[in-house]
């Protein structure tokens, strides 16, 4: 097949030009981590320092001078693998620095890299019935707590705290959504401008697009009965129809979806923010997953397993859930900020559907 060198062609690769240096460290695509940041986790090659310990200024300067930085966690699961990395192998009993205070001008929390912290659920954890952070005056620099399993929460930066440190250099290019549309847009698919080759070299940029949802934006329209766009998903969250786990699982299903699945940390707080935003808390709401399968592990309506742990289950009574063995069903839970709880699956509670 015969390649277009003409301008519409130049074009395109001028603009993907800065997304070259990824390639090799696209978020999901780590394969080789150098020393000293030797663990492959979430997409991330990491250093969690179990000897050095110091302020969070200290402890990023450290970083740095490795040339990292304090992690940031932004990127889809990464929490969530993080704390299966120091649960698995032997770093729990200490908590660590991440790269996030609100020592800024808008008084607002910040990584290193500039970016806005997201804050609530499923990230901050819960002190003394408050949900982080929760420090005032005093406190504005962020730890994974490990008496709150590893939940962020605010401290003292001056506290002597051990670091987890994150490579800079396979980082991806910090583009935004509008950008990386408007790098595709200029992909002409007529006469013959779009050969294979261009194809390919697509398909390879691809990992280094935004890994996440990380905006609340889903593709086309939502019709009704889910009418809502939330973190990538056309959902319904309904405020008359309530009854069993099983119950409302025929309700979504009647309706052409199925019980919300929440498989990424940015749907579960995308999810969230609309309960608190439009008047839908005050509720406990049915999700779809159950332990009620031949292997005893909670699965989603698809098959598929849930992640169990940080940061999607909540704790109750200093446990972290699942933790009845009588209650089989997930839920959002209102009692604990709407992180995920178990329930006896009888017990009648407001669903969120999803379209399938």
């Amino acid at each position: 097949m015969a390649i277009n060198t003409g301008t519409p062609f130049l074009l395109l690769l001028l603009q993907l030009l800065p997304l070259l240096p990824c390639l090799h460290a696209a978020p999901n695509r780590v394969t080789e981590c150098t020393p000293p940041f030797t663990a492959a986790v979430g997409g991330k090659c990491i250093l969690v320092s179990s000897t050095s310990k110091g302020s969070w200024y200290n402890m990023k300067d450290f970083c740095e001078t490795l040339g990292g930085r304090l992690l940031t966690i932004n990127t889809e699961n990464i929490h969530y693998y993080v704390v299966k990395y120091l649960e698995n192998n032997g770093y729990t009993g200490r908590d660590y620095w991440v790269g996030a205070n609100n020592e800024h001008a808008d008084g607002q929390y910040h990584w290193l890299d500039g970016s806005k912290v997201k804050m609530g659920t499923p990230f901050w954890g819960i002190l003394n019935d408050h949900q982080e952070p929760g420090g005032g005056e005093s406190e504005h620099c962020a730890i994974l707590f490990k008496s709150d399993f590893y939940f962020m929460h605010d401290l003292a930066c001056n506290k002597e705290v051990y670091p987890i440190c994150e490579n800079l250099s396979l980082s991806p290019p910090n583009i935004s959504e509008s950008q990386a549309d408007k790098r595709l847009v200029t992909f002409n698919m007529g006469n013959n401008s779009a050969p294979a080759l261009l194809l390919l070299l697509l398909f390879f940029m691809l990992p280094c697009l935004p890994a996440t949802p990380i905006t609340d934006r889903v593709t086309g329209e939502c019709a009704p009965p889910f009418t809502a766009a939330v973190g990538g998903k056309c959902i319904l969250v309904s405020s008359t129809s309530k009854g069993s786990w099983y119950v409302m699982k025929d309700f979504c299903e009647t309706l052409g979806g199925r019980l919300l699945t929440i498989n990424t940390e940015n749907i579960h707080y995308y999810v969230v923010k609309y309960l608190e935003n439009n008047g839908y808390t005050g509720r406990d709401y049915w999700i779809g997953a159950n332990n009620e399968h031949a292997d005893g592990q909670y699965h989603w309506l698809d098959g598929s397993k849930v992640k169990m742990g940080t940061p999607f289950w909540g704790a109750m009574n200093g446990h972290q859930e699942p933790g009845v063995a009588t209650e089989h069903c997930g839920m959002l839970f209102k009692g604990d900020f709407y992180f995920m709880h178990d329930y006896r699956c009888n017990e009648e509670l407001y669903p969120i559907c999803e379209a399938k």
